[in-house]
């Protein structure tokens, strides 16, 4: 991840990066519609939440925002088209 930070002075580059892992887990529930023999449209939900993930970053002046820590949570719907080809 790098971006620019303006309104600081000089901009200047802040750049995250870290090889850590954390735990996660995902939930997926779906729906298919049939609108043919070979077509079908389905609806996807997924939540995916991470627990205790950490990150360090750095500035490339005098900004220096430090490690972060969060519990992240994420949640999606999807739509889509599937086409059988045989």
């Amino acid at each position: 991840l790098n971006g620019a930070f303006n309104g600081v002075g000089s901009a200047q580059t802040l750049t995250s990066g870290d090889a850590r892992t954390a735990a996660a887990y995902q939930l997926l529930a779906g729906l298919a519609w049939k609108v043919d023999d070979r077509m079908s449209v389905d609806l996807t939900y997924r939540y995916l939440k991470t627990v205790n993930a950490q990150w360090a970053t750095k500035g490339s002046g005098a900004l220096q925002p430090g490690s972060f820590k969060a519990d992240l949570d994420d949640n999606s719907v999807t739509v889509g088209i599937r086409y059988a080809l045989a």
